[in-house]
C-alpha cells in the first residue's frame, strides 16, 4: 500500500474553502494590508499545491513573515486567522514544533469564534504534526517495526486520533461545509497511515494483536473507521475524488 505523504497528500486538499475564506476580510490601513498580501501569498502557494509544484519555500517565507511580533501588532481580531495561517504553513513546510506552538497560541487568542474555520484548523494542527512526526519516525525504521519499536506509535497514533477528534467536536453551524470535509479527509488520512505502519509490523501476532486494540480505541476496525471518515464527504467532493482516485473506495 502506498504511503500518504503528509506533505504531498495535503497537497490536493487544502480546498477553496480553506484557502480562499480566508481572504474573506474588510482590512484597510497599512500593517492591515500588508496583512492582505500575506494571505494572498498563502492562497497562491495553496494553488502551487494543487498543481503539485514544490510549496515549501513560499510556505516558509510565509511563517517567516508572520513572527510574533508581527501578529501581535495586527488587530486583535485578525490574530487567530494569522495564528493559523503561520500553523498550517509550518506544518506544511515541515517546521512541526512550530506548527504546534502556533496551533497553541492560536487558540488563546480571546477573538477566536468558536466552532470557526480558525478555531477547527486550529484544533487539527496538533494531530497532524503527531502523524507527521510518525511518519518521519517509520521511514527512519525503513518502515518495519518490531512490537517493540511499535508501542510508543501505537500511543502516539491515539494521542493524534483524540487531537483531530477535538476537532470535530469544535465543528458547529457556523463552521463552512468545506472545512468540515476536510477535517473529514484528515482523518481518513491518518487512519490510513495507522493502517499502513500496522502493515510494517514484522510480526503476524503482534500485527492482529495492534488492530485489535486500535479498534478498541475507535470503536471499530481502522478500515472501517476509515471507511467511515471517507463517507462522510459529499459524493463528488474534490478530496472524495482524491481519495477515491487512490484507490480508497
Amino acid at each position: 500500500m502506498k504511503i500518504h505523504s503528509p506533505m504531498k497528500t495535503l497537497s490536493r486538499n487544502l480546498t477553496a474553502s480553506l484557502a480562499l475564506a480566508l481572504l474573506a476580510f474588510s482590512l484597510t490601513g497599512c500593517r492591515v494590508l500588508d496583512y492582505r498580501a500575506v494571505q494572498r501569498d498563502f492562497n497562491l502557494a495553496v494553488q502551487a499545491d494543487n498543481a503539485e509544484q514544490p510549496f515549501t519555500e513560499p510556505h516558509a517565507q510565509i511563517v517567516a513573515t508572520l513572527t510574533t511580533n508581527y501578529i501581535a501588532k495586527l488587530d486583535p481580531k485578525l490574530r487567530p486567522n494569522a495564528w493559523m495561517l503561520r500553523a498550517v504553513s509550518a506544518w506544511r513546510s515541515g517546521q512541526l514544533e512550530l506548527a504546534r506552538t502556533s496551533a497553541e497560541q492560536g487558540l488563546h487568542e480571546s477573538a477566536l469564534q468558536a466552532h470557526s474555520r480558525d478555531a477547527v484548523i486550529l484544533k487539527l494542527v496538533p494531530g497532524l504534526v503527531v502523524d507527521s512526526e510518525l511518519l518521519g519516525k517509520w521511514r527512519v525504521a525503513s518502515n518495519h517495526l518490531s512490537a517493540a519499536q511499535y508501542a510508543p506509535f501505537a500511543s502516539d497514533f491515539r494521542t493524534a486520533w483524540d487531537q483531530l477528534q477535538s476537532a470535530q467536536a469544535e465543528v458547529g453551524p457556523p463552521t463552512p461545509e468545506s472545512v468540515i470535509s476536510y477535517v473529514h479527509f484528515q482523518k481518513w488520512r491518518v487512519l490510513e497511515d495507522w493502517r499502513i505502519v500496522l502493515s510494517g509490523l514484522t510480526d503476524d501476532t503482534t500485527r492482529q494483536s495492534a488492530r485489535d486494540e486500535a479498534k478498541q480505541v475507535l470503536g471499530k476496525d481502522l478500515k472501517e473507521a476509515a471507511d467511515a471518515e471517507r463517507n462522510a464527504i459529499p459524493a463528488g467532493h474534490p478530496l472524495r475524488e482524491y481519495i477515491r482516485a487512490r484507490g480508497g473506495g
